[in-house]
């Protein structure tokens, strides 16, 4: 059952009782692409890129993931069961055939659906992807490592430390745009130049601190899921599924590297690295060559 929210916000209750709560950008007649938000986000970060897909004849289905934003929490959910999730909505929604979109931590949802139906998929769109916890990734910073380390194998210290470093940049917009202002050095240059434009970096921030609406459970569990190891076996991923990979080789949050590991375990894809691009510059600079392969069928 779905039931309206607002003018272009939608609830689809699963099985379960669960409500996945998902916006629709881009052109409301166009193909249908799922959107999955990175982390920690939520279902506005679609809205990045609603005029260029409007332009290109893109639907885009931005879905918040369990704990999110608005979706109620799905206690030990894995990654694996999103795929379930999306089919239930794609049933919902009467759409047969779709294309699915992911940014970052979406990855791996992303390639398990491509694992789970790849009957039902036109293509696989991935964006700067962020790497497993078992991935072999040069480059990943050592925060980030031992966060992935602790999250995988001690989950109730790393709850711990998570409410510790990340609550302060998520908590509150204010919060939030004084932890990018006084971190610029973390990110890439072309990201640091992005945030300079203050509609921009509002935008970004509005979409984050969306992501614990309903507190930080579902944003915690993910974390450590993403330390785990995905249970997705790439390899197995059908060769005539299309799966394009994007990633900006200068990422300094998700690394270049991460891309190049799922290039190597998936049978076929093709991918468009784009030089001294940042985890946040590839979508901004690059939308219309993104959305252009999106709509190539």
């Amino acid at each position: 059952m779905i039931t309206e929210q607002k003018r272009l916000q939608n609830v689809c209750i699963l099985e379960d009782s669960r409500n996945l709560v998902y916006d629709i950008y881009g052109d409301m007649d166009g193909f249908p692409y799922f959107y999955f938000h990175g982390y920690p986000c939520s279902r506005l970060e679609a809205r990045c890129i609603h005029e260029e897909a409007t332009e290109k004849n893109i639907k885009l289905i931005s879905i918040d993931r369990p704990g999110f934003g608005l979706s109620d929490f799905q206690k030990n959910r894995t990654i694996i069961d999103w795929s379930k999730d999306i089919l239930s909505l794609s049933e919902e929604l009467n759409i047969q055939k779709f294309g699915i979109v992911s940014y970052s931590a979406g990855a791996p949802y992303a390639l398990a659906c491509g694992y789970r139906f790849p009957e039902k998929l036109v293509k696989v769109v991935i964006l700067a992807a962020l790497g497993g916890g078992d991935f072999q990734q040069p480059g990943l910073k050592n925060d980030h490592k031992a966060a992935f380390r602790v999250a995988g194998h001690l989950p109730y210290i790393y709850r711990c430390i998570f409410w510790w470093s990340t609550i302060r940049r998520i908590k509150g917009k204010s919060a939030a745009k004084r932890y990018y202002r006084s971190n610029l050095s973390n990110f890439a240059l072309k990201d640091q130049e992005l945030f300079q434009n203050s509609d921009i970096l509002n935008q970004l921030i509005e979409i984050q601190c969306e992501s614990c609406r309903q507190g930080m459970k579902g944003v915690i569990h993910e974390a450590i899921l993403l330390g785990k190891p995905w249970g997705v076996d790439l390899s197995s991923i059908s060769s005539n599924l299309k799966i394009h990979i994007w990633h900006g080789t200068a990422d300094l949050i998700a690394p270049v590297t991460a891309s190049k590991e799922i290039e190597r375990m998936l049978p076929k894809c093709t991918t468009h690295y784009k030089e001294n691009e940042g985890h946040y510059s590839l979508i901004f600079n690059h939308n219309e060559e993104i959305l252009d392969a999106m709509g190539s069928l």
